[in-house]
């Protein structure tokens, strides 16, 4: 059996940044319309905006992430619910942050 490991990407402690995260195909295959986001950050960093983006047809949220503590890596969540049908899932990202 593979192993999935969430993405590593890499920001600086003063950088405001996005991530974001393509639902597109879970969505379709799940034949949610109405999905409602959320993001869960740890202590340490925050997100100054969040939003939903529709980027070349593909739905991807989006979360502007900010502060962090050099040397440290934190592990980003996104949730998408769908009142409808009750589904949901989740997917993370992980950030290493270090000076640049």
């Amino acid at each position: 059996m593979s192993r999935i490991t969430p993405r590593d990407f890499v920001k600086d402690p003063d950088a405001v940044l996005p991530f974001g995260i393509d639902w597109t195909d879970w969505l379709v295959r799940e034949g949610i319309t109405s999905p409602s986001f959320s993001w869960q950050l740890p202590e340490g960093i925050t997100s100054a905006e969040q939003s939903v983006q529709n980027i070349d047809g593909r739905t991807v949220a989006v979360a502007w992430i900010s502060g962090g503590e050099h040397g440290r890596r934190y592990r980003v969540t996104c949730r998408v619910d769908d009142a409808a049908t009750d589904k949901r899932d989740e997917r993370s990202i992980l950030i290493q942050v270090r000076e640049r």
